[in-house]
């Protein structure tokens, strides 16, 4: 019995060293590259695009464990192993998509900061959750602008839609438009594929504004949930941290309706379910991160709480990001 006790108590423990064990981790860290995936519509780069994202969570996470631990043997054997799968999956990307070179500067200087922060113990800092949040967010971006819509751009659009059903498949209009389609595609892939130069390191398909909004999202939304969440664990009862969190929310608040004001106004139809969406998302977000720690000054709160109550924020997020993003690339 102690014998199998003990197999059960190290086969778990290994599994911890290898898999990231915080549910909540691994959706702020995939679904802002997930939404970018469905937002720029799914194809082989961005599927394959998201598959390397995922090892490069799984590689930050055991680099992470490996230097905070002071180089421990126990944690060398996962980063290795997931390095190598990086590799594998990641490398005939850069090679056949050199692309994705235009974003190597500006995540060498984020995997610096998480490797530091690891090694001064400080990933729980607000500077190492920044760079985090930072790290997952742009991935929205990065994951829309190799996205199908993003490459076939407005063009395309005119063959399937209510042009192509009222004047048919063989008006001059719709073969133009299929020509301009064709061109559009092979200049978008072009742009994203292609090794970046100085004069043209961003422009209009590797930077889409769609993939540009779902990033500021997840990075407000992320962020405002670090600091609601450190009100929560580890620092509970300290007002500086209450305060910030009251006024990043309240802030979230404003932005929000004032957003579905503009709306209103200027009757934008296809953004009403977004902005009812997100209204709806920062008042309950205002108000968990104002009840819970008034709460919890009363009566100790389990970690569970928050960690169930942030995946909600997450659905929530997620979901807003699909009906804010789906309409501006369709």
């Amino acid at each position: 019995m102690t014998t199998r006790h003990t197999y059960r108590t190290r086969r778990a423990s290994t599994i911890r060293t290898w898999i990231p064990d915080q549910p909540g981790a691994w959706a702020m860290a995939l679904s802002p590259a997930l939404s970018g995936l469905i937002v720029g519509g799914a194809n082989t780069d961005s599927v394959w695009l998201f598959a390397a994202w995922t090892l490069c969570y799984c590689v930050q996470f055991t680099a992470s464990r490996w230097l905070k631990s002071r180089m421990s043997r126990r944690y060398l054997k996962p980063m290795l192993g997931y390095l190598t799968a990086l590799a594998i999956v990641g490398l005939p990307f850069v090679i056949t998509r050199p692309g994705i070179m235009r974003w190597a500067p500006i995540y060498m200087v984020l995997a610096a900061l998480s490797l530091l922060a690891a090694w001064t113990r400080r990933e729980r800092s607000l500077w190492g959750n920044g760079v985090a949040v930072t790290a997952s967010s742009l991935m929205a971006a990065v994951e829309t602008s190799f996205g199908t819509r993003n490459i076939a751009g407005a063009d395309c659009a005119v063959i399937n839609g209510s042009l192509n059903r009222f004047l048919g498949d063989g008006s001059s209009t719709v073969v133009a438009a299929a020509g301009r389609c064709e061109t559009s595609i092979n200049a978008g892939m072009d742009a994203v594929r292609s090794l970046p130069v100085p004069g043209d390191w961003w422009n209009a398909y590797s930077l889409p504004i769609v993939g540009a909004l779902l990033a500021a999202l997840f990075a407000v939304v992320q962020f405002g949930s670090v600091l609601f969440v450190k009100t929560m664990i580890r620092e509970r009862g300290k007002r500086s941290y209450v305060t910030a969190s009251w006024i990043w929310h309240g802030v979230m608040v404003l932005g929000a309706g004032g957003t579905a004001g503009v709306s209103a106004v200027r009757g934008w139809d296809r953004l009403d379910a977004a902005s009812v969406l997100l209204v709806v998302l920062v008042v309950w977000l205002l108000a968990r991160a104002v009840a819970l720690p008034i709460l919890g000054r009363f009566r100790p709160l389990k970690p569970l709480i928050a960690g169930v109550t942030e995946m909600m924020s997450t659905v929530l997020t997620f979901a807003l990001s699909l009906t804010l993003g789906l309409p501006l690339t369709m």
